[in-house]
């Protein structure tokens, strides 16, 4: 387990694992990271780096209800894309996961997306 300190100080814990290219796993609401296991473990076997993040106040990471918005976990999202030099992944989100995907999509726009 790995984590990030985000610009406004909350450590967020993910799992990185693999190489190839770039999967992303965003949980809904209330949800985990272990959730993604099933599906970051098959694309690991089929040669991509899954990495499953826990949002702020859930699992793993730090919690707070310290900027509990979808912009803001947007803002999270592009924090760990850019802490870890990420280059085009795919973003695959579940409830709250996807409002956070078109969130990121609306302030950072799409050109450093491969899929979604």
């Amino acid at each position: 387990m790995s984590y990030i300190l985000t610009t406004d100080g909350v450590r967020l814990s993910y799992s990185d694992m693999g190489n190839g290219p770039v999967m992303i796993f965003l949980s809904g609401y209330s949800d985990i990271k272990e959730t993604w296991y099933f599906q970051a473990k098959y694309f690991l076997e089929k040669g991509y780096r899954t990495i499953c993040l826990d949002w702020r106040s859930h699992g793993c990471s730090a919690h707070t209800a310290k900027n509990m918005k979808i912009m803001r976990l947007a803002a999270d999202l592009q924090q760990l894309i850019v802490t870890l030099h990420l280059n085009s992944p795919i973003l695959v989100g579940h409830s709250m996961g996807a409002s956070v995907i078109w969130a990121y999509a609306t302030i950072f726009g799409q050109n450093n997306i491969d899929k979604i």
